[in-house]
């Protein structure tokens, strides 16, 4: 399959140098963010363009993401075990910049606190864990928009979750080198409105700088061809293809806002099935319901069920999915409170069902601030 990626390359070549003869002036996109990761980062240039007046900065440079974070974490694996007590801060960054005012040409980057591939907080010191001053920019890619149905990137991209979650997928925190090509289209009643075909090398966990890992365009063990549709004003669903190092695996996932149930409103439902090669069947289901009509409080809970090989190949692992419950059956509670615009308190608690190896009971509270919003103001406002 090494052999796949440079075609993809040169598909892609071809389709860019096309580009340059056709008018692209006229996109203007509008994006939200998906738990500040996933319809970002499946809408890369959507923070250019706009009715308002803007500078010149705020015309060719954006935060699409400006975190700021805090959390005490606890975590055991037996009683009388505890592997983690501590106070661990996040710092996460996209930036993005266009090349042209109206984000046709774009180059993006993330920039992310955090000690490994699916951790992306940094210890304080204050705790059982020694500090931590780690920070690396983690993903760095090329976009362009070809025509007005196309978009093409290639670097060190982020990914594609669909309509679903990292519970059953890549951890948020995660990376890899590759090729992109996107076919969108606005809501219909019939065709997906997102067609992605993706093509890379996943792996490399342990090099979380991005420019440590680009010589790796020139290889392939990853491949992914998703399609996302909305299925009503509040409902999106999602289905996939994937191929991990000969390993062939299907995943579906839907989101549902805004249910007309009494005890629920919000749910993410989600399934993975790997087809080949010890063949095997996960899933996860978060439900979570508003208690005011501002939704500024959020009650929930979230169970998971990944079986502890559905990512190996072998003794390696091919995929890292969230390190807040990983693989194993595991279940919990969900509060989430967000009293003003952009800032938001999180309590999570997890609690492993079976006898998986790892983490038995993992908690923390958190704060976290986006910054994004201030930070564009203050380019726009720059003349």
């Amino acid at each position: 399959m090494k052999f796949l990626c440079p075609c993809v390359s040169f598909v892609v070549l071809v389709l860019l140098a096309a580009n340059q003869a056709a008018s692209g002036a006229d996109q203007s996109e509008a994006n939200t963010d998906k738990a500040a990761t996933n319809s970002t980062q499946a809408n890369a240039s959507a923070a250019s363009g706009g009715p308002q007046k803007t500078s010149f900065l705020s015309q060719h440079i954006s935060f699409q993401t400006l975190d700021g974070s805090m959390r005490y974490l606890y975590a055991d694996q037996a009683e009388h075990k505890v592997t983690s007590r501590t106070l661990q801060y996040k710092i996460s960054t996209r930036l993005q910049v266009n090349l042209d005012r109206c984000g046709n040409s774009y180059f993006q980057a993330r920039g992310e606190t955090g000690t490994a591939y699916n951790l992306s907080w940094n210890s304080t010191g204050v705790g059982l864990n020694p500090p931590a001053d780690r920070f690396n920019v983690k993903t760095f890619f090329y976009g362009q928009k070809i025509g007005s149905h196309f978009e093409a990137q290639v670097g060190g991209l982020e990914y594609d979750w669909g309509a679903g979650t990292e519970a059953t997928y890549s951890d948020y925190d995660g990376f890899f080198e590759g090729y992109r090509l996107r076919y969108s289209m606005p809501a219909n009643r019939w065709l997906p409105e997102k067609i992605d075909v993706t093509a890379g090398y996943l792996g490399d966990f342990a090099q979380l700088n991005v420019f440590s890992r680009l010589h790796r365009l020139a290889d392939n063990n990853y491949w992914q061809v998703l399609a996302q549709k909305k299925l009503r004003e509040h409902a999106e669903a999602s289905v996939e293809y994937d191929w991990l190092e000969g390993i062939h695996y299907t995943r579906e996932a839907l989101h549902w806002q805004k249910l007309p149930l009494r005890v629920i409103d919000d749910m993410e439902a989600e399934v993975i099935t790997r087809l080949s090669d010890d063949a095997s069947f996960g899933g996860a289901l978060t439900l979570t319901k508003s208690v005011d009509h501002l939704s500024h409080w959020k009650f929930g809970g979230l169970f998971v069920n990944m079986p502890q090989r559905i990512f190996m190949n072998g003794t390696g692992t091919v995929l890292i999915n969230a390190d807040m419950y990983g693989v194993g059956q595991h279940i919990g509670p969900i509060v989430r409170v967000s009293p003003i615009k952009d800032f938001e308190v999180t309590i999570i608690g997890f609690h492993r069902l079976d006898s998986t190896p790892g983490v038995r009971n993992r908690a923390y509270v958190g704060v976290r601030y986006q910054f994004s919003g201030l930070a564009n103001r203050l380019l726009r406002a720059r003349t």
